[in-house]
């Protein structure tokens, strides 16, 4: 059995403080996350699953900020164990959605 992650830690962002995903806040985690990736113009990027332009593409570069901002945020904001999950992920989309998915299967997120 792993040690009991920590409730307070946080990424502090330019949009405030973003409580880290555990296994315990993902509700909170999502809402909150939802809400600064709007901020970032990247909440489309990693809900659509819109897909890397390829790099030729005039909207890459439109792409390229969001996703590398929504990639390292989603990152940062998570504990440790969590993290864990997003090992060799490259997608934002993926990196969003698989953490999730996995707490919800789990039946752990909801002990907040």
């Amino acid at each position: 059995m792993s040690a009991p992650e920590p409730s307070h830690a946080f990424n502090n962002t330019e949009w405030g403080d973003i409580p880290l995903l555990t296994y315990i806040n993902s509700d909170t985690w999502n809402e909150t996350m939802t809400l600064v990736l709007k901020a970032m113009d990247a909440y489309n990027i990693v809900t659509s699953g819109e897909a890397e332009p390829p790099q030729i593409d005039i909207d890459y570069h439109k792409w390229k900020i969001p996703a590398a901002k929504a990639k390292t945020t989603i990152h940062l904001s998570c504990s440790p164990a969590i993290q864990f999950l997003l090992k060799g992920l490259k997608s934002p989309a993926v990196m969003w959605t698989t953490p999730l998915a996995r707490l919800e299967n789990t039946g752990t997120n909801h002990y907040c």
